[in-house]
């Protein structure tokens, strides 16, 4: 019982986590936040993309609160891993170093801990 409640506190932290990230890489620039431009700018992908990773985060952190079957949060753990090992690759080839890559990482490792946690409280 300890581990389903621990996996539902992570599951909500990360999904929470998700839906602002999402909201702050569609209307970041309309907050005064440019920090995802720059960056974007810097990995060479044009302004437009923002829009589209920021509603795709934004599913992923509306399917991790409220879906009811764990094969629909299994989607969103995969869609994010891709998300997130895209990013690390894009910061490879930019020739960022660990600290710009570091966001990506910990999100990542996070995740995985989220995904095993929840997938070992749903099989028991």
């Amino acid at each position: 019982m300890k581990k389903k409640k621990i996996a539902k506190i992570l599951i909500i932290i990360l999904g929470l986590d998700l839906i602002l990230s999402g909201v702050l890489f569609m209307f970041g620039s309309s907050f005064g936040v440019d920090d995802f431009n720059d960056i974007i700018d810097r990995l060479g992908y044009p302004q437009y993309i923002l829009g589209a990773i920021g509603f795709g985060k934004l599913l992923m952190g509306i399917a991790l609160l409220f879906a009811g079957h764990f094969r629909w949060r299994t989607y969103a753990y995969f869609a994010l891993a891709v998300n997130l090992f895209l990013a690390l690759y894009s910061h490879v080839s930019a020739g960022d170093g660990l600290v710009d890559m570091a966001s990506a990482l910990l999100t990542l490792l996070f995740a995985g801990l989220v995904f095993y946690l929840d997938f070992k409280s749903t099989a028991s």
